[in-house]
């Protein structure tokens, strides 16, 4: 594989990113990419990404939508159009180029309709698929995943994995669920439907460390412990990034195509 390069903003995610991964280029704010920008990277052949989906996201009541200027959902666009500058140059020379998009499962009808039937289906050239991470590990998290890679859509699950939230968080402290709820950047969303949080220590309930959401979505410990971020700090992050293992068993042809067999 060439040289990795990530369009990331966020100070703290780029403090994580750089800490843990030496050999990525940043290039900077994704709305700053022009044509001349893009064409100097030279060979890509995979582009990857997923823009906000707080602004599409049916659990957002003030969602302003995908075509609001002022939200930043609309960052899809962006994505979109790096998409057909790489992929025209992917036909002019004749080579092979792969992408790969998420977003959340939860949007809305009219969102998702619009999504699926006028963007995606036109500009990806394809229908999504649903991958929850709670199939994976004890989380749930369920997206849409769009990608051109080869037998994406034919795709079979694998065995489900069937270890519980008490697995992931040791025996000092107990487990009042299966599966944890998915993880946003509220830690506030850690709380059930009665209020409760789903852990406890000593019959006094807790939020769920940083070092378990890291496990439950596929990370090493200590992933995001970077800069002397806080708990909170961690979990908002966290609540932004996709299952490692989900991506990972959906990336799989990416082992035989970098390779040079697929």
């Amino acid at each position: 594989m060439g040289r990795l390069r990530s369009s990331e903003v966020d100070p703290q995610c780029l403090r994580v990113l750089k800490e843990n991964h030496t050999d990525i280029l940043h290039i900077g704010d994704v709305r700053d990419l022009n044509t001349d920008i893009i064409a100097s990277m030279g060979t890509v052949s995979f582009l990857c990404g997923g823009s906000p989906c707080n602004e599409v996201s049916r659990v957002n009541g003030g969602r302003r939508g995908l075509f609001d200027e002022e939200g930043d959902s609309n960052l899809f666009f962006h994505f979109v159009r790096i998409l057909k500058q790489l992929q025209a140059a992917a036909v002019a020379r004749e080579s092979r180029f792969y992408f790969f998009f998420e977003n959340t499962a939860h949007l809305d009808a009219v969102t998702l309709e619009a999504f699926t039937k006028y963007l995606v289906n036109r500009e990806l050239g394809c229908k999504p698929i649903v991958r929850c991470a709670a199939h994976y590990s004890a989380t749930k998290r369920k997206r849409l995943f769009w990608s051109n890679l080869p037998g994406f859509h034919d795709k079979e699950l694998p065995m489900k994995n069937n270890r519980v939230l008490q697995d992931y968080i040791g025996p000092a402290r107990k487990a009042l669920v299966q599966v944890a709820k998915t993880f946003t950047t509220n830690r506030g969303g850690q709380r059930r439907s009665n209020g409760e949080l789903q852990v406890e220590f000593e019959g006094q309930k807790e939020f769920l460390y940083a070092a378990d959401q890291e496990r439950l979505l596929g990370f090493p410990d200590g992933y995001t412990d970077k800069g002397g971020m806080s708990q909170t700090a961690r979990s908002a992050l966290l609540g932004r990034t996709w299952s490692v293992d989900v991506v990972m068993d959906l990336w799989t042809p990416l082992c035989e195509i970098f390779r040079g067999t697929g």
